[in-house]
């Protein structure tokens, strides 16, 4: 820090009614040197850390001691000093489970009702923990590094917040995209005061995920099914595809996402 000037853009703080009256705090520190700045992003709920994310703006970050250019090392180090300050016996489990993995290299590992995840794209990664049930994976309660180009980008921890709130599944995956699909056909929307009815829906390709979701209980997860279809073109509002959220056991929806798809 010394090599930084760093100031307090924001810090707020607010009530999450929809995650039972978490408190969630925001700070962001804008940190600059003669040849780089950055903007850091901190996110707590009920006073623990939930969130770190680096923008570089110019210029690349200035360490105090060397990092490893090991994503695995730089990683197992991450966590070790993330635990001495968080706590969290959860973190040791994620610590030996990485301890078996040599490179960063697309993998899937699952030990007991843990999965370790590991993509990649480019000089881009991403290392994912999370609790796994069933065959289900609770996506949310889970700890997520990811790297830009070598570099931490962002650190985020669910782990301790939200729970596993069912495990119940009785709408299959193909059953999912038939549901969604009859009423992604019967959606509508509004653009400058006009419902959009007339579009042509894509059956195929569809993305499909088992995503569980909070539902009545606020940091209970239950299986959520999301699927999205795209359509013909662009519509009104810049809109191509057609997102539906369908919980899992009843089959009911959840919502629905209209968006732009590149």
């Amino acid at each position: 820090m010394t090599k930084y000037s760093a100031e307090l853009e924001r810090h707020t703080v607010g009530y999450r009614e929809d995650l039972g009256g978490t408190v969630e705090e925001y700070l962001t520190y804008r940190l600059t040197s003669f040849e780089n700045e950055l903007s850091i992003n901190f996110r707590f709920r009920n006073q623990v850390l939930s969130r770190y994310y680096l923008t570089i703006i110019e210029g690349s970050p200035i360490y105090s001691v060397p990092q490893s250019t090991n994503l695995v090392e730089f990683s197992q180090g991450l966590l070790q000093k993330y635990q001495n300050y968080a706590g969290g016996s959860y973190l040791d489990e994620m610590r030996n489970m990485l301890a078996s993995v040599t490179q960063v290299e697309n993998t899937e590992k699952i030990e007991d009702d843990l999965k370790l995840s590991i993509t990649t794209e480019g000089n881009d990664a991403e290392i994912r923990w999370a609790k796994t049930t069933n065959g289900i994976d609770y996506q949310a309660k889970g700890v997520i590094l990811t790297f830009d180009d070598g570099v931490l980008e962002s650190l985020t921890d669910g782990w301790l917040l939200f729970n596993v709130g069912s495990t119940e599944v009785n709408i299959s995956e193909q059953e999912a995209i038939q549901l969604a699909l009859q009423h992604a056909k019967e959606y509508s929307w509004i653009v400058d005061g006009v419902e959009i009815t007339d579009f042509v829906v894509i059956e195929q390709p569809v993305s499909v995920n088992l995503w569980p979701h909070i539902r009545d209980e606020p940091l209970d997860l239950i299986p959520y099914w999301y699927v999205v279809f795209k359509l013909d073109k662009v519509y009104s509002g810049n809109v191509n595809s057609i997102g539906v959220g369908l919980w899992a056991d009843t089959g009911k929806v959840s919502g629905y996402q209209t968006s732009y798809i590149g």
